[in-house]
């Protein structure tokens, strides 16, 4: 597991210095800038994931009807 402080994990140690020193709207306004973009970091990641995900079946797909065309069978007529 990759440990990175980046901006999110600033923001919401901010946060928590500003709910300490009682300076409220400013803790809200960290806080939440700090998981929103935290949130997006992961949705991007995740999204990159899915795509190498999909890009491996493709080419197993593809391996796959090269073998049946090899052999002889019509790859066309396979159930997925």
């Amino acid at each position: 597991m990759k440990v990175t402080i980046q901006m999110p994990e600033i923001l919401v140690v901010s946060a928590c210095v500003y709910f300490l020193n009682n300076m409220q709207v400013l803790g809200w306004v960290h806080l939440a800038l700090g998981l929103f973009s935290g949130l997006a970091r992961w949705s991007i990641a995740f999204q990159a994931k899915q795509q190498q995900v999909e890009k491996s079946a493709e080419a197993i797909q593809d391996l796959g009807n090269t073998l049946l065309g090899a052999l002889g069978a019509n790859p066309g007529q396979r159930i997925n």
